[in-house]
């Protein structure tokens, strides 16, 4: 189990080494049953943002991973939103193919590059440098099955 006093303490290090204590945010924890082991909510008027980590069902191991991979969510912030705007204006029926087809366009380019930049921060600022992959491990099982003998 997750020590929250030392993911807190993390966070908040995390938070001043990124260049984000400018911003106000919160560390709020999931103690049910979610499908995500992260994610942040921000309101950019007010420069405020809530990151949520799942401590009930981690599909992640190392949470420091998890915490940065948000927080550069929030770095990107900007260009997330003017892409999703450019989106909306392109394709006004959100209801329609061509909105889904640049909608998952958008999200396939826009995690990976997270996660490259959130590989560069944890290389630099966290304390388990190991990536997690329980996410890949649990959805491509390779192993053969073992049958009841």
């Amino acid at each position: 189990m997750w020590n929250k006093q030392e993911i807190q303490k993390d966070f908040r290090k995390f938070v001043k080494k990124m260049g984000l204590s400018e911003w106000n945010i919160a560390l709020e924890f999931v103690e049910h049953d979610w499908k995500n082991t992260g994610n942040i909510k921000v309101d950019a008027d007010d420069k405020s943002a809530i990151v949520y980590l799942n401590i009930f069902n981690p599909k992640n191991d190392n949470y420091e991973q998890v915490l940065i991979h948000e927080l550069c969510h929030l770095k990107l912030w900007k260009l997330d939103q003017y892409c999703e705007s450019l989106l909306d204006v392109t394709f006004p029926n959100k209801q329609s193919k061509e909105y889904a087809f640049g909608y998952n366009q958008f999200m396939s380019a826009l995690e990976p590059t997270v996660q490259e930049i959130a590989q560069t921060y944890i290389a630099l600022l966290a304390k388990n440098k190991k990536l997690s992959f329980v996410r890949c491990q649990q959805r491509m099982p390779f192993k053969e099955p073992v049958e009841n003998q």
